[in-house]
């Protein structure tokens, strides 16, 4: 008994096995984490080591070097470069591909370990990031606040992110724009050069005055008391008055003290106001659609539970659950039509409805049955598997092989009740197990093309096409298993009125495709002359792929445009304040007239790129606005031109990257050369 007959003649097991499937498959949809792209994690590394207030050819010297020295022996590496400026030295390594970026990061740590003695002791921090596509934030968002800065500034710190972090799937919160008070000292020259004391004597006096001290321990009985002394300094008093020298000389004397908010030199601007801009990273194995959901819910109760808050604005500027469910929504759209559009070819070739609702039943089951196989997948082999738009590119590719198998079966069904008068029952059996081995070994094979696809190289490339092969391959088992066992169970029950004869139109079109193939194969000069139309269109196939435009992924215009404005190293910040105050009315004036939803801009002396100050502008467009291209013409006729300041226009495509033009590098050892 083959497994056609075996659920004609057992329908309840099948049944009730189908209803599992469909159940887990409904599940699943709900379980898969929602992503747009498939998390690719690139083997590179980047070792950024914040050193402000020097120059880029101290930081190459000092820091730059012996960092390249050491970690040059890591395994596995393939290529190392690096970057010094006059604030930071950035190393970036690359790996080759199948290295463990776990191992090869904990092994960096260890090499940093061993020279972090010979690097400045003034180095606060050695940051170690890796690269991958889906470690940009989830959801960004702005807060405003009118009134007091200081105000939103601490409810930000010291309630808003708390409250964040506490939201499952949320692995980090970034505040940017806060600003926080900072303990200053300001030499007195004429008392402190005449003191005889030195910088280091001052330095060395507040930190050895700050140190928690273990004292050992006092045992009193069958009792052991740990002793500390905590000398933390942490009232301002406390540090004017240590003293300097054996004479009585106390900080206070030689320099003033203050506990204040530094002057300005980040600005953080929203349509024109100061904001606090919050940036939510989501664990790996969240949902990001879940994530940023329940990150807006929270901040809308946080704006209803405290009334300082209560005229507080947030405005979300980057979202990509919003992109992902209309891609989404975009991809179930063109599924549903093109199965719809199938269903339409069936009543027109087979003329009966009831084949109809077989094949309608037979495309969403083999869908859930796909979802299904998915989540078993993810969770017995323990895969990354996603729900994002590759995959389910590769299940809306995969509707069209969902019918093939089944459209066999059941056409060669219908055909022995239409020729030979077969009652449902015995046509549904023999006319299923006469086509069961040909379809299997037709999915079989079209299965094994794609299987090998998911054995392709770890390269990005590889990456996107093992999602795309996995769910192709488990779209042609599900479509295997319907057509092997609901379709023919369906014939059984639902074929079994009474049968037409086939239309004229389609016996004519059967007799013109016998004669056509006849004349194909009538003698060697036809043979001769059909193989060489097949070459021809080879040939020009072959010629026009050659003059096609290739790239990794395909442009997908946003609704975005980044603008970076460098500047002349002599701009003070009251310059720069009046120079993107100057864009600012420029752009807010026109913001209907550009579709401008959002207009972000940032700048400060913190901001420096090829020897200039940089300040970025970001404007987000509303969908029914001029075209991205047309806002870009607008700019450059719109912004003020003056001396030393350029621009470099960017758009930002959703997977695609930034097109910023052209990017040249001059690479060599002396740098005075190469300026």
């Amino acid at each position: 008994m083959n497994l056609p007959e075996f659920s004609i003649k057992k329908p309840v097991t099948i049944i009730v096995v189908m209803l599992i499937f469909i159940t887990i498959g409904i599940i699943s949809i709900t379980k898969l984490p929602l992503e747009m792209m498939p998390d690719i994690s690139f083997p590179g590394l980047m070792v950024q080591v914040p050193y402000p207030s020097s120059s880029p050819e101290e930081v190459e010297r000092i820091i730059t070097r012996p960092i390249e020295d050491i970690l040059a022996t890591i395994s596995n590496l393939d290529t190392l470069s690096s970057t010094s400026s006059d604030s930071s030295a950035s190393i970036h390594m690359q790996f080759t591909s199948g290295t463990n970026m776990d191992v090869a990061t904990m092994e960096i740590r260890d090499k940093l370990d061993l020279i972090r003695d010979k690097l400045p002791d003034d180095i606060e921090n050695i940051r170690i990031r890796r690269f991958g596509m889906n470690d940009r934030p989830v959801i960004s968002f702005s807060l405003t606040l009118p009134g007091d800065l200081e105000t939103l500034n601490y409810w930000s710190e010291n309630f808003i992110m708390q409250e964040l972090e506490r939201i499952e799937g949320v692995a980090n919160v970034d505040i940017r724009g806060l600003r926080n008070k900072v303990l200053s000292i300001f030499l007195k020259p004429e008392v402190f050069y005449a003191s005889s004391i030195r910088i280091t004597d001052l330095i060395n006096t507040i930190r050895n005055n700050n140190i928690n001290i273990s004292a050992g321990y006092v045992e009193d009985d069958n009792l052991r008391y740990v002793i500390r002394i905590p000398g933390e300094l942490k009232v301002l008093e406390e540090i004017k008055s240590l003293p300097l020298n054996n004479k009585g000389l106390s900080i206070t004397d030689v320099a003033a003290v203050t506990y204040d908010y530094p002057i300005q030199e980040q600005f953080n601007r929203l349509d024109g106001n100061e904001t606090v801009r919050f940036q939510i990273y989501r664990a790996s194995n969240a949902n990001i659609v879940d994530v940023c959901n329940a990150v807006k819910a929270a901040m809308a109760q946080i704006q209803k539970s405290e009334p300082v808050l209560e005229n507080i604005q947030t405005i979300f500027y980057s979202d990509q659950s919003v992109d992902i469910l209309r891609s989404l929504k975009d991809l179930t759209i063109s599924g549903i039509v093109g199965g719809l559009m199938a269903i339409l070819l069936l009543i027109f070739f087979l003329r009966k409805f009831r084949t109809t609702i077989i094949i309608g039943i037979a495309i969403p089951m083999a869908i859930v049955f796909t979802f299904s196989l998915m989540y078993l997948y993810k969770t017995i082999f323990g895969a990354d598997v996603t729900i994002n738009i590759i995959s389910l590119s590769g299940l809306m590719m995969a509707v069209g092989m969902l019918l093939d198998n089944s459209v066999v079966v059941l056409e060669n069904i219908f055909r022995l009740r239409q020729e030979k008068n077969y009652s449902a029952l015995e046509a549904s059996t023999k006319g299923s197990s006469q086509v069961a081995l040909a379809v299997t070994a037709s999915t079989l094979t079209t299965l094994v093309v794609f299987i090998s696809i998911g054995f392709m190289s770890q390269s990005g490339f590889g990456r996107f096409m093992t999602d795309f092969a996995l769910t192709i391959s488990l779209a042609l088992i599900a479509s295997l298993m319907v057509a092997l066992t609901f379709i023919p169970l369906a014939s059984s029950r639902l074929l079994s009125g009474k049968s037409k004869e086939k239309a004229r139109w389609l016996i004519k079109m059967t007799n013109l495709y016998e004669k056509i193939i006849s004349f194909t194969i009538k003698s060697w000069k036809t043979k001769a002359f059909i193989v060489g139309i097949a070459l021809a269109f080879m040939g020009s196939a072959a010629f026009l792929f050659s003059n096609l435009e290739r790239e990794f992924m395909p442009r997908s215009s946003e609704r975005e445009v980044n603008l970076t404005v460098f500047m002349p190293r002599s701009f003070t910040i009251n310059q720069m304040k009046s120079l993107f105050s100057t864009y600012e009315e420029i752009l807010l004036s026109r913001k209907e007239e550009m579709g401008l939803e959002h207009l972000t801009i940032e700048f400060g002396v913190g901001r420096a790129r090829q020897g200039r100050f940089q300040g970025r502008i970001e404007l987000n467009l509303t969908d029914d606005g001029p075209s991205v291209e047309e806002i870009k013409e607008s700019l450059k006729k719109l912004l003020p031109q003056r001396a030393g300041i350029t621009y470099e226009y960017g758009q930002r495509y959703g997977r695609g990257g930034h097109s910023m033009g052209i990017s040249v590098e001059l690479i060599g050892l002396d740098y005075t050369k190469l300026t």
